[in-house]
């Protein structure tokens, strides 16, 4: 088996649900986890993650090494938009590896493995396309991949890779319109089947971002180390295995976290704003979790948080939305209209 690691970097409290993270990448013991943090909080940490303390301010400095232009990177969530860097900016962790990658920490990893075959592996210098979970072959072609990517040759829906790095702004680089679009244009052979669940962070039941999938109700379960997608056939329960699910910033609620340590948790259902590792799984705790939340009896504060950041977006895009379109203007390429829409960075966070 090839040898992959996965670059971490993240700064300010890590999630409270991190250990479940952690638990899951335990499982996958052909992946490595480097994670780059401030967070000194104390976890079980299994054999294939390791943590490398640093502040915000000297990971700045260490991408900053690696460039002749002043970058823009003010918080923490503009790190997204040097992921497909890091090849170069950890050049010296990676050395021994044959693919390194960089993914979000609200995801549970299923058996990777199953996914990420040897034969994906072989015929592929690039595996996902989103940047939840992405793995780059470890060559300097790859490596310095983002830099082909320049509207006057990969075309005007893609960025100027100096224009990401240099500018406030969040570009999702690590994925559309970023570098996998640019890997696109140029053939990059890429595997990119859809087999993991990307959740729809603007609704309280979860929903696929795909469509396609055919999923109008699910939820997950965490089992002997893997990850299943768990849906209804005539009323009956359907699994799914799936590589990872995706929960989109989501704020997570543990159920009687007090009642037991998180590392020794093997077994876990993943429904709307909670991990439950008390209930059972059956047709009725399924339909209880798939329901309107506005038509089931749920506590108020699980919608709390999904309410209250609609809010506070709409509000952060509309005051970001005038100097985003100068931007545009000044920059005489085509941006799509997502890119304000979905802009995340803001001097607040």
């Amino acid at each position: 088996m090839e040898k992959i690691v996965l670059i971490v970097p993240y700064f300010g409290k890590l999630p409270e649900s991190f250990q479940l993270w952690l638990n899951s990448a335990k499982a996958n013991r052909n992946f490595q986890f480097f994670i780059f943090t401030d967070d000194r909080t104390v976890y079980n940490v299994p054999e294939n993650v390791k943590f490398y303390y640093e502040s915000f301010n000297d990971c700045k400095k260490r991408v900053q090494r690696n460039f002749d232009f002043e970058i823009s990177l003010e918080n923490p969530y503009k790190l997204c938009d040097f992921r497909p860097c890091y090849g170069e900016i950890f050049s010296e962790y990676i050395t021994k590896f044959d693919w390194w990658g960089y993914c979000d920490t609200d995801v549970i990893f299923g058996n990777l493995s199953k996914f990420v075959t040897k034969s994906a592996l072989k015929n592929n210098d690039k595996i996902y396309t989103h940047g939840h979970l992405t793995l780059i072959k470890n060559n300097e072609a790859m490596n310095s991949l983002y830099k082909m990517s320049n509207p006057m040759e990969t075309g005007r829906d893609t960025f100027y890779w100096k224009d990401v790095l240099s500018k406030p702004w969040a570009f999702r680089f690590d994925e559309y319109p970023g570098v996998s679009l640019v890997a696109e244009k140029l053939c990059v052979r890429t595997y990119n089947k859809i087999d993991f669940a990307d959740v729809w962070r603007k609704s309280f039941r979860f929903q696929s971002v795909f469509k396609q999938d055919g999923y109008k109700k699910q939820i997950y379960q965490y089992k002997e180390n893997s990850l299943f997608r768990i849906s209804l056939c005539d009323n009956e329960i359907c699994f799914e295995e799936i590589a990872y699910v995706h929960l989109q910033k989501r704020e997570m609620c543990i159920a009687n976290k007090q009642n037991i340590a998180l590392e020794d948790i093997k077994e876990l259902l993943i429904v709307p704003n909670l991990f439950d590792f008390d209930s059972k799984l059956s047709v009725d705790y399924f339909e209880k979790n798939t329901k309107n939340p506005l038509k089931n009896t749920i506590e108020l504060k699980l919608l709390k948080s999904v309410i209250f950041r609609k809010i506070k977006e709409f509000i952060r895009v509309r005051l970001q939305e005038r100097e985003f379109k100068k931007y545009k203007k000044q920059a005489g390429f085509y941006y799509s209209n997502w890119l304000i829409e979905e802009n995340q960075i803001y001097n607040n966070q």
